[in-house]
């Protein structure tokens, strides 16, 4: 009888692995890479030498926004380099980034949450690539901001977490189309 309480309690003890370890394998295959065509490190590369690490919330949230929004944009319109996308409160307050040193909410600036992006388009010009995100030629995809600049060729993509394009429900809003110049924000249409 003592011998198999030992072994039930050897049973006992091994249980969670047998649980966590095809869980393990499972979150590993799903945060392998935020998106068909991006990698994290695309995603968290900053040059101000600060650390820049996402909480996993963060990193759910580039996922969401790299499989909606650069995915299917990286389908139709080729080739992007991503210069900017998630930024600890740190690196965007060294960057300059709206809101400074904070991490969502009011005044703060969706990189700090992972849903906020910048591109340049390789096969194109980011007024074109904008012009294709405004006439509907990338898809629906959920943006509520689309800011280009037109001193360095490449375009801000906020993501709106509220509109799901696959079921049109949700908070669509309207999408601001804004072309930074070096004296301020302007309306922009195509």
């Amino acid at each position: 009888m003592q011998l198999l309480h030992v072994k039930m309690s050897e049973k006992l003890q091994l249980w969670p692995w047998g649980v966590a370890l095809p869980l393990g394998a499972v979150g590993w295959w799903l945060f392998r890479r935020p998106g068909r065509y991006f990698t994290w490190q695309e995603l968290t590369t900053t040059n101000t030498g600060l650390a820049n690490v996402p909480s996993l919330a963060d990193r759910l949230r580039l996922m969401i926004m790299a499989r909606q929004v650069l995915d299917p944009l990286r389908e139709v319109a080729g080739p992007l380099t991503v210069t900017s996308a998630f930024r600890s409160g740190k690196v965007n307050e060294a960057v300059d980034g709206a809101g400074g040193d904070c991490h969502g909410g009011p005044g703060c600036s969706q990189h700090t949450v992972g849903y906020g992006v910048d591109v340049v388009p390789h096969d194109m010009t980011a007024d074109q690539l904008a012009g294709l995100i405004r006439s509907g030629g990338a898809g629906d995809l959920p943006l509520y901001q689309v800011i280009g600049y037109s001193y360095t060729n490449h375009l801000h993509l906020g993501f709106n977490p509220g509109w799901n394009p696959e079921t049109q429900t949700g908070d669509r809003g309207r999408t601001q189309y804004k072309w930074k110049t070096r004296s301020g924000y302007e309306d922009w249409s195509p």
